[in-house]
């Protein structure tokens, strides 16, 4: 029995390769998408909550949560970020959670912004056997284990105020390939490659639609999500925009999603329909992910109107 349990864990972590954690709304995901994006954020700080529970109608859910807070340009162009993570999983309750931290940097070009990234980050990972049931009495005492993480990224950014503006970028995740198993054993944690490109294009006064790709690929497992979302701005609120958007998961699940922009606060709801092989067990419930964030600048002093006036000496 001990031998198969030790089979099983040494396989679960592969099987995690290829369920990395991901969002429906990756273009929102800094830490996930890709570190360099830090620097081409518009406002100068950035706090995101991010939510997403799945699988909920199949098993226990797989549940994540994480906290971040970006802050774009703290020194010449170097920009900072950190983030709280807490993802679990099943009725063992397998648990990650940690903290990364984001830096980067950006390099104007003419129209074009290139940015440079790196994250850093420290993990622990658990698992709790209370719910699981066993043939027979085990004694098993490495519940836990920590790991460093490393991962790396570049992008271009064209002039958001352009008429076709866009954004594209490459980063590799796991770049250390960290060590993942819960016994004895070495099973590395495999380098997940990803790309993306976003664009706007403007389709009335008012109204725009912006198409979207994001390709993943780690080990032999391969995401692509495509999707478009479209952009109203209220003629007479124009701190105000809805967005709608449609979105595909291919071989995996249709995204729906729907969000509002109100000055600084922007909210965003994303809901998966299963369309996969799991379809049938799921009654095609895939899950649900929400996303508040709040940006700010902080408004510097006007150096010309503090400036003291000295006045002209009269002369006789």
């Amino acid at each position: 029995m001990r031998e198969l349990f030790k089979i099983a864990f040494f396989i679960f972590p592969i099987i995690l390769n290829g369920q990395d954690i991901h969002f429906s709304q990756f273009s929102k995901s800094t830490f996930f998408l890709n570190p360099s994006l830090l620097s081409s954020q518009e406002s100068e700080n950035k706090i995101v909550l991010q939510r997403r529970n799945q699988w909920e109608s199949v098993a226990i859910p797989f549940s994540t949560f994480t906290l971040s807070l970006e802050k774009k340009e703290v020194f010449l162009n170097n920009s900072f970020g950190v983030q709280l993570l807490n993802d679990v999983a099943g009725d063992a309750k397998f648990r990650t959670q940690g903290a990364s931290i984001i830096f980067s940097r950006g390099i104007k070009f003419n129209k074009l912004k290139f940015n440079i990234g790196v994250l850093l980050g420290r993990f622990q990972r658990s698992i709790f056997y209370d719910k699981l049931i066993f043939n027979s009495t085990e004694n098993l005492q490495n519940t836990s284990f920590w790991f460093n993480d490393i991962s790396i990224g570049a992008s271009i950014i064209s002039n958001t105020k352009s008429n076709k503006p866009f954004n594209t970028g490459f980063s590799i995740y796991h770049l250390n390939q960290p060590n993942q198993s819960l016994t004895n054993t070495q099973v590395k944690l495999n380098k997940k490659y990803n790309f993306y490109i976003f664009t706007k294009y403007e389709l009335i006064e008012n109204t725009s639609f912006s198409p979207k790709m994001f390709l993943s690929k780690q080990s032999q497992d391969i995401e692509l999500i495509t999707s478009l979302d479209f952009d109203y701005v209220f003629e007479n609120k124009p701190e105000l925009n809805l967005t709608f958007g449609l979105g595909n998961r291919w071989g995996d699940a249709l995204i729906y999603s729907v969000g509002t922009k109100l000055n600084e606060f922007e909210f965003g709801f994303s809901y998966d329909y299963n369309i996969s092989s799991l379809s049938k067990a799921s009654n095609n419930d895939g899950g649900f992910e929400i996303i508040l964030l709040y940006t700010w600048d902080i408004k510097k002093p006007d150096v010309k109107r503090n400036k003291t006036i000295k006045p002209c000496p009269k002369y006789l």
